[in-house]
């Protein structure tokens, strides 16, 4: 009978020694929980909770060549790629004085978020004087949205219809993402093209971007064609 006291004694000890051993694990916080739940890029940590906000407000784009046109219509048709979803009142004072009071007083849309050199760039459909889809592109500077390039617009006017659409793409062979702009200007009635242009602008390591000279970059004749007028 001892034997078997002692045995039991032994046996219980053993398991209070294997539970104390048992350690309970911490449940792990989700990171950048409020950023879309996603890590921010090294190089574009956003410094107040309000820019966090603006940059959550746009589409991540991983496109190695991204078109980027515009719509002439007023209300855009529902596959348009640029739709994107209205900017929050919280984010309007971000913006430069020259953009502020418009996107205070007409809607203004985020679409894609662009990763840039330095940063990320923020591409923004809003009406101008270039049509009611004008489409520009934007960097965060501190707690300030600057624009960078018109990218894209597509109005009539007095006869004839304007538009300009642009590819972000790299056009110098470096892998920086550079943009295409070509502009036409064409009769209204007949859609005969009176005028047309294309400029290149190389991405610097700044995130800057800096028309190149005519000719300094080769483009491969149909690859870059431009929307058809509607």
């Amino acid at each position: 009978m001892k034997q078997i006291i002692t045995l039991f004694t032994a046996l219980l000890l053993s398991a209070g020694m294997l539970s104390a051993q048992v350690v309970e694990e911490e449940p792990v916080e989700e990171p950048y929980k409020d950023y879309n739940e996603r890590p921010y890029p090294a190089t574009n940590i956003p410094p107040s909770p309000e820019v966090a906000g603006f940059m959550a407000e746009f589409e991540d784009s991983e496109v190695g060549n991204l078109k980027v046109y515009s719509d002439f219509d007023e209300q855009p048709s529902p596959d348009y790629y640029f739709a994107g979803e209205k900017i929050s009142a919280l984010h309007q004072e971000l913006f430069t004085a020259e953009f502020r009071e418009l996107i205070k007083t007409e809607n203004a849309y985020a679409t894609y978020s662009i990763k840039g050199n330095a940063r990320e760039h923020y591409i923004i459909r809003l009406p101008t004087n270039k049509g009611p889809n004008t489409l520009w592109l934007f960097t965060v500077e501190g707690e300030v949205a600057k624009p960078l390039q018109l990218l894209a617009y597509a109005f009539c006017q007095s006869g004839s219809c304007y538009q300009q659409d642009s590819w972000i793409t790299d056009l110098d062979g470096d892998t920086d993402l550079d943009i295409l702009t070509k502009f036409r200007r064409t009769d209204a009635s007949s859609q005969k093209v009176i005028e047309k242009q294309a400029s290149v602008y190389l991405q610097n390591k700044a995130g800057d971007f800096q028309m190149a000279e005519k000719g300094a970059v080769s483009l491969e004749p149909g690859k870059y064609d431009m929307e058809g007028l509607e």
